[in-house]
Parts: structure tokens; C-alpha cells; sequence
């Protein structure tokens, strides 16, 4: 309870002082994967549209929520003005946290957890949110941010922005090793998304590593394709949405119609729904591809 009472009173000292930047949309009320889609994808089309070629870089930490040094936490506590009392409880909660792993009944010694913060609780998003709140100040670049997701993007109208965009990510590296923090460079990617079939091209490093380049990634649970077209979004979709139907047919034909109905909404519903304002097709393939899973559910009658 009291860790909930402190969650609240943390949070709104954040939202009143605007401290939170608006490129976080993790762990956020009125905040979701579909805004942060909604608003990243819009920008990426505008420029898409005027006919400019977008350079961006999808990056990964490396346990992110495991590594968040506890006295660097608390420094930025401290410059967010949160006060010595509340300052004190943080460290108590954080510190003196220890860890055991139990297999087939057995315990293994205990040992002490010296960073990061505790998952599973409601305090511990919010810190994290506090840990990587200023990040976005150290790039020219644009940066979206989503928990620990981030995207790097730039248009390209010359070889500057390349420069730029490569100076970022020598930036952002920096700061990740001045805040204890690491990104695993083999799970970064670059995605170019231009309307030229001669896009300008620019090897980007990051950690030393040579970022790979993609034709199409996910990012927060939707594939984005350098040609901004939705159709391996949809066609992924469609196929773990046929899947799904095939195991409740097997497995619910017996069932009474409101379970059917509860499955359907929670497993095939929800996945063919999910951030649909972002893919909503527009070619007759994608549409049809879609139309096969609704004559799938009649001819089946899964909902009769």
C-alpha cells in the first residue's frame, strides 16, 4: 500500500513539473503503444510523402531494467526535486535486495542485488523512466522512446545527416556508459525508408559494431517496412490469427457458446485489433487477406 502511495505522489510531482519528456510514452496514463506509433509513423510519413528518405536506427539495451546503477538513480532523483525524506525510503527500497533461485524444490544461496530496478513492482517503471528521462538531450536527431525501446531516426538530404545521425549514436553511447547503462549492438538495426530504389546509403556503427541493415523490423509489436507498406504486418497477423483458430476448434468444440466467445475476443480478436489505426489496409491483397479470417470463423462456427 505505501509503496502504491509513493508511486502516485511521485508520479504527479513528475506530470505537474513537466519533468517527464513527451517522447516517453511507456508506463504513462494516457499513454500507449498505439500513441507512440501513431505519432512516430506520422512523422515517418510526412517525410515519407515529401518524398525524403528516413534513416532509423532501433536500438536495444542491454537488461536495461537489471543494470540502473542505484546511486546514479538517486542522483537524478535529487536534481528532480524529490525531497530527503522520500530520497532516504528510494535508497531503502532499492538496496540490501537479494536474490535466490529455486529449482525442483531446492534453494540455491542467496546473493545481493546491487542495481537495477525491482520488476514487478509499480515503483520500479517509474524510476526507470527517471534513469533514462534525459537521454533525448543529447542527440539533434529525433528520438522516441517507449520504456526501454528506442528509436533514432533522420531525414537524409545529404551526407551531413549522415555524420549527424552516426554523431548521435556515438552520443547516445556515451551516454549510456556515463549512466551505467550498455547497448547491445547486435540486436541495433538501421532501417532506410525511402521512396528512391537508389536510397543514399551510410555504414552506421554503434559500440564499435556495424549496425545491420533491414528491409522491415517490429517496433512495440508492429512490422515497419522501409517502404512504409503493411502487408508482412498483416500477412504475420493473419497467419497467428488462423492459428489460434484452428486450436480453439479443436479444443472448444464442445464448449458453450460464451467461452467461445471469450476466447475468440482475448486470442484472435484482440490480435487483429492490435494497434489497427497504425496498419488499417488499403490494398485489395491486405483486404482480402483480412476477409479470410472472418469466412474462416463462419465456416467453423466458432460463435454459434
Amino acid at each position: 500500500m505505501l509503496e502504491h502511495i509513493i508511486c502516485s505522489h511521485l508520479m504527479t510531482h513528475l506530470e505537474n513539473h513537466n519533468i517527464l519528456t513527451n517522447l516517453q510514452h511507456g508506463f504513462r496514463a494516457k499513454h500507449s503503444c498505439e500513441s507512440q506509433l501513431l505519432i512516430t509513423t506520422h512523422d515517418i510519413m510526412n517525410m515519407y510523402d515529401r518524398k525524403q528518405q528516413v534513416d532509423i536506427a532501433i536500438l536495444d539495451f542491454s537488461k536495461a531494467f537489471d543494470t540502473v546503477p542505484h546511486k546514479k538513480l538517486l542522483y537524478k532523483l535529487e536534481s528532480y526535486g524529490v525531497n530527503t525524506e522520500l530520497l532516504t525510503w528510494i535508497n531503502s527500497f532499492l538496496t540490501k535486495r537479494t536474490q535466490c533461485v529455486v529449482v525442483e524444490g531446492k534453494t540455491s544461496s542467496s546473493v545481493r542485488v546491487e542495481s537495477g530496478v525491482p520488476q514487478g513492482t509499480c515503483l520500479g517503471p517509474i524510476l526507470f523512466l527517471i534513469h533514462i528521462n534525459d537521454l533525448p538531450l543529447r542527440v539533434k536527431s529525433t528520438v522516441r522512446l517507449f520504456a526501454d525501446d528506442c528509436l533514432l531516426y533522420r531525414t537524409i538530404n545529404s551526407l551531413e545527416d549522415h555524420y549527424q545521425l552516426q554523431s548521435d549514436l556515438q552520443s547516445l553511447e556515451i551516454w549510456a556508459k556515463e549512466w551505467g547503462m550498455s547497448f547491445n549492438a547486435k540486436k541495433c538495426y538501421i532501417l532506410g525508408v525511402s521512396r528512391s530504389k537508389k536510397p543514399n546509403t551510410y555504414i552506421y556503427q554503434l559500440c564499435d559494431t556495424i549496425l545491420e541493415e533491414v528491409d522491415n523490423n517490429p517496433y512495440l509489436g508492429v512490422i515497419i517496412s522501409n517502404s512504409l507498406k503493411w502487408s508482412k504486418h498483416i500477412n504475420k497477423t493473419v497467419n497467428k490469427a488462423h492459428s489460434t483458430l484452428g486450436f480453439l476448434r479443436h479444443n472448444l468444440r464442445k464448449c458453450p457458446r460464451s467461452l467461445k466467445i471469450t476466447a475468440y475476443q482475448s486470442l484472435v480478436r484482440s490480435v487483429l485489433e492490435y494497434c489497427s489505426s497504425i496498419w488499417d489496409p488499403h490494398s485489395q491483397t491486405d483486404i482480402l487477406s483480412l476477409e479470410k479470417i472472418r469466412r474462416t470463423i463462419h465456416n467453423i462456427g466458432l460463435l454459434t
